[in-house]
């Protein structure tokens, strides 16, 4: 029997910023001993996204997002993770909203995986990041504590008449600023 574990639905619900339009979204976690595996969904019709290019501006779209430290201990360095229905992958690490590089796609087995889905009024993402490539990024050859992760999701879109942005745990901030490490919680 493998060891994973997986924690309660995160429901992404809250809507600080206001908005008329609020999709209904959830986020569940699972950690194996080599990959933590975040599934994200939304209650909302199958959208045409625009973004189609890696580390594009897949916030413009209907989006889901995970932005996760995974040394809290040592840095407050963080992954964003953003997809939109495609799959399409926008990717960076850094520490707040200023100090982010892009994370280019790669071959090799490391880099993380996203799988799109759909079903009836609802499209969703399972991203795979594998914890060496979390050790790669960080450049720390200690491994990842799971105990330690610390998250906050997020569902957002800039169609006109449909903007909004959701959040599991709310910054604190009167504009919207998902690049908020102070509001990221432990997940498992």
């Amino acid at each position: 029997m493998s060891s994973t574990k997986w924690t309660q639905i995160f429901n992404i619900g809250q809507y600080p910023w206001g908005g008329q339009y609020r999709p209904r979204a959830f986020a569940v976690v699972r950690a194996t001993e080599t990959t933590l595996e975040i599934m994200l969904w939304c209650e909302e019709p199958f959208v045409t996204p625009a973004c189609k290019k890696a580390n594009g501006p897949v916030y413009l779209d209907s989006c889901l997002e995970a932005f996760v430290m995974f040394y809290p201990q040592y840095t407050e360095g963080y992954i964003n993770f953003e997809m939109n229905a495609l799959g399409t992958l926008l990717l960076q690490f850094g520490e707040g909203r200023h100090d982010r590089r892009f994370l280019r796609p790669g071959a090799d087995a490391l880099f993380p995986k996203v799988v799109p889905f759909q079903a009836a009024r609802k499209w969703g993402v399972k991203l795979e990041v594998p914890f060496l490539f979390a050790q790669k990024i960080y450049g720390l050859a200690e491994a990842v504590n799971i105990r330690n992760i610390r998250a906050n999701f997020y569902k957002c879109g800039d169609c006109p008449g449909k903007e909004h942005y959701a959040c599991w745990i709310p910054p604190q901030t009167t504009e919207p600023d998902f690049h908020r490490p102070e509001s990221f919680q432990r997940i498992l």
